[in-house]
């Protein structure tokens, strides 16, 4: 493709280099062919390949060599720097397997020893998991995720007092609570209209 582009911006610019000539196509009868700018002599087949052009036309095939030449030293140069640009990558140096080092190791075992310990209370030993597992991230270039924090315990229940069976025999109430004979309290909404 490049070299055919390369063929057609040569014939531009000879074609612009030739200005206004005409272009004739001679094949003698041994059957060698001749172009030339002017007609073929007499005994020769004749074929006019390119009629007389105007200094227009002629303004017009320069510029759209000139373009085409452009085009083409900025395709070279872009593929130039693409080409420049994947060598320099194939010859950046490949940053250190930290995996591999003497910190991340040492690390590691430290990891392993610390969730071998069965006397530690769970909180205790949660925390010192967490910094390990934080140290070993930092030295092996690692993601490992922390332990979670155990889910709170849960809230005590309430138990509400069972109703008595029979009639309720309220004393008094205040704003929120109606209190029976027993000290018992009922909030006002399950009493029902205070009696007076």
């Amino acid at each position: 493709m490049k070299h055919r582009f390369a063929v057609l911006l040569a014939l531009g610019s000879c074609l612009a280099v030739t200005a206004s000539a005409q272009v004739w196509r001679c094949t003698d009868a041994a059957g060698k062919t001749v172009y030339a700018d002017a007609p073929c002599p007499s005994g020769q087949s004749a074929r006019l390949v390119e009629s007389a052009r105007t200094p227009a036309q002629v303004e017009a095939d320069a510029r759209a060599a000139e373009a085409a030449r452009a085009r083409l030293e900025r395709e070279q140069a872009a593929s130039r720097a693409a080409e420049a640009e994947r060598r320099a990558a194939e010859a950046a140096p490949m940053p250190p397997d930290r995996s591999q080092s003497t910190e991340c190791r040492a690390a590691k075992k430290e990891l392993d020893f610390v969730s071998s310990i069965r006397t530690l209370p769970d909180e205790e030993k949660r925390a010192r998991m967490n910094a390990q597992i934080a140290a070993m991230n930092a030295a092996c270039g690692t993601q490992m995720d922390l332990l979670p924090d155990p889910p709170p315990p849960p809230l005590p229940r309430r138990h509400a007092q069972p109703m008595p069976v029979g009639p309720i025999a309220i004393t008094h109430c205040d704003a929120l609570y109606c209190y029976d004979v027993r000290g018992r309290r009922y909030p006002r909404a399950e009493v029902g209209p205070v009696p007076r």
